[in-house]
């Protein structure tokens, strides 16, 4: 899914344009926010509050609404006067129409918002980065600004900041975060009767349809920790003798809301039991614990990996 690169900066071909035209790929869209047609909030009477802002067919409400189609926004604001520019905070302004109308929205918006924010120095400007850092504020979302001092290279205004290849490297890593954290985890695959042990677990803020898993311990193998992990998590017991089959290990990155990669390897094992025991959630992120029909929950999983793993574990059945 493509990116989407807004630079604030009222200057033409200045640091702001160079930074979005050199973390842009091809598939992805910059906009500089000083061509757009985007009127700032006077000559009004509170309409966003009863209705639409007087100026809705601006380009504001629209850039807002095409914005959850990108899978990542990256604003490039630079410091005026001590402050973001004035442009940044038209566009902020702006927001309070279109999230008032779209209030679910917000929590996309700001997991998928990465800001760069160009400055002279945090000692000379305390508040700068801070007031980049509102969006985020009673989120869980946090390291989702950068901010690039210039004086720290003894760089002036108009100097291209990209000459300097520490700050090319921060700002490359910051979108495109190469530096990974390996983990490992194990999950047990648990079927009774033609039915699966699903949970209903919170993931980062949202309910998510999955399987038993978890990490791995020290001095225990991942067998261990897949029947330790489908206890702990549903109060359903699981042994050895339930085994059926190790299936195909997977590994996938994410993002977390602390913007850190990570580089997961799970290991996947089927069981079979003859009773359904008494299914639990019983760690605090589970909704619940539930034996659901394994259409059914191919059709609630929302990951393809997952889904892949229950292919895998029917066909070791048969």
């Amino acid at each position: 899914m493509k990116k989407l690169f807004i630079s604030f900066s009222a200057r033409e071909n200045g640091n702001c344009d160079e930074i979005a035209k050199f973390l842009a790929k091809e598939e992805d869209e910059i906009i500089y926010f000083r061509k757009m047609n985007v009127h700032n909030c006077s000559n009004c009477d509170y309409e966003c509050f009863s209705g639409y802002c007087k100026y809705h067919e601006d380009d504001s409400y629209h850039l807002y609404d095409e914005m959850k189609n990108y899978k990542k926004i990256v604003f490039i604001v630079p410091m005026y006067c001590s402050n973001p520019s004035s442009l940044y905070f038209i566009f902020n302004e702006r927001c309070q129409e279109y999230f008032m109308h779209n209030e679910d929205e917000y929590e996309s918006f700001i997991k998928r918002l990465f800001i760069i924010g160009i400055y002279g120095n945090q000692e000379q400007s305390l508040e700068f980065i801070p007031c980049l850092e509102k969006w985020f504020a009673c989120s869980k979302y946090s390291n989702h600004v950068l901010g690039i001092e210039r004086h720290k290279y003894n760089l002036q205004y108009k100097d291209s900041i990209l000459g300097v290849d520490e700050i090319k490297k921060s700002i490359s890593e910051f979108i495109y975060p190469t530096h990974a954290k390996l983990e490992e985890s194990a999950m047990a695959v648990v079927m009774c009767k033609g039915k699966i042990l699903a949970t209903n677990e919170i993931i980062y803020g949202k309910a998510t349809i999955s399987l038993p898993k978890g990490h791995t311990e020290a001095n225990e193998t991942a067998l261990e920790a897949s029947i330790r992990e489908c206890y702990e998590e549903t109060n359903i017991e699981i042994n050895e003798s339930h085994l059926v089959k190790k299936l195909t290990p997977y590994q996938y990155e994410f993002l977390t809301p602390a913007n850190k990669l990570i580089r997961k390897t799970l290991l996947p094992y089927v069981f079979e039991v003859s009773d359904f025991g008494n299914p639990l959630p019983k760690e605090e992120r589970m909704i619940s614990v539930e034996w659901m029909n394994i259409e059914e929950f191919l059709s609630l999983c929302p990951y393809d990996n997952v889904k892949n793993v229950v292919d895998e574990a029917l066909a070791s059945m048969k």
